[in-house]
């Protein structure tokens, strides 16, 4: 902060860039650097690729005048162009592809201190947030107060299921929920009173999920499946309607 806090100063880091290993001629191959040079981390590792393979979105940390914050980028695997989709003061992170590859799914966590958001509260909690990959028709799908949640997609897109940590902080429990794409026809369907998930997975077919947990015991940790069987689409319609 310069005279009177009213300058920022903000120092940029060295470049980051974007590299794949191709497997077929085993080789490093250079894609492009990420966002103009102003990124200066990758958060959680958590880069997934888009299902035609040509995309790679990953959460980042970004520099702006309002300090450092997490974004959710993606790559162009084929121009080595990328692109930031979110712009939230705040943390933006655990990206997810929609199955036909034209949206993202993501988590957007505020800030602790607006002063420094890179501080993220965890108290206030978390929500799913959808984004096209050309950054417009942002949409915000959850809204629970002092909650977490977290999505998966279905493997036809037209439905998320997601996890709703009750309190967090707090051993109530986690509720597995269902929605639409658009947020729409919310329902739960059974409440996880032990441990933390680690991974929701759905069946091909759409019918079932798996939930893996893990838990914290005095050997060790404790690791569990769930399977959850999932209410067909007409199932829902026709509750929606009586």
């Amino acid at each position: 902060y310069g005279p009177g806090n009213d300058i920022q100063l903000i120092a940029k880091e060295h470049l980051k860039t974007a590299w794949v290993w191709d497997l077929e001629e085993n080789a490093l191959r250079f894609i492009g650097n990420l966002s103009y040079g102003i990124v200066h981390g990758i958060l959680g590792g958590l880069v997934v690729w888009s299902p035609d393979g040509r995309y790679v979105a990953l959460p980042c940390s970004d520099l702006s005048e309002a300090g450092s914050t997490g974004q959710i980028f993606v790559i162009n695997m084929e121009t080595g162009e990328s692109r930031r989709l979110t712009s939230f003061v705040g943390s933006s992170t655990l990206p997810r592809w929609s199955p036909d590859g034209k949206s993202i799914m993501y988590v957007r966590m505020p800030p602790k201190y607006w002063r420094y958001p890179g501080i993220t509260n965890d108290v206030e909690g978390a929500d799913i947030w959808v984004v096209d990959i050309d950054g417009s028709n942002e949409k915000q799908l959850t809204d629970t107060p002092k909650n977490w949640e977290e999505g998966f997609w279905s493997p036809d897109g037209k439905r998320i299921v997601y996890a709703s940590y009750m309190g967090v902080g707090e051993t109530r429990g986690i509720e597995i929920w269902m929605m639409n794409e658009d947020g729409s026809d919310k329902r739960p369907l059974t409440t996880i009173t032990t441990g933390f998930i680690v991974r929701m997975v759905w069946s091909p077919d759409g019918s079932k999920i798996a939930v893996v947990t893990w838990e914290s015991v005095e050997d060790g940790i404790d690791r569990d499946i769930y399977v959850i069987d999932m209410p067909a689409t007409e199932d829902v319609k026709n509750e929606n309607h009586t």
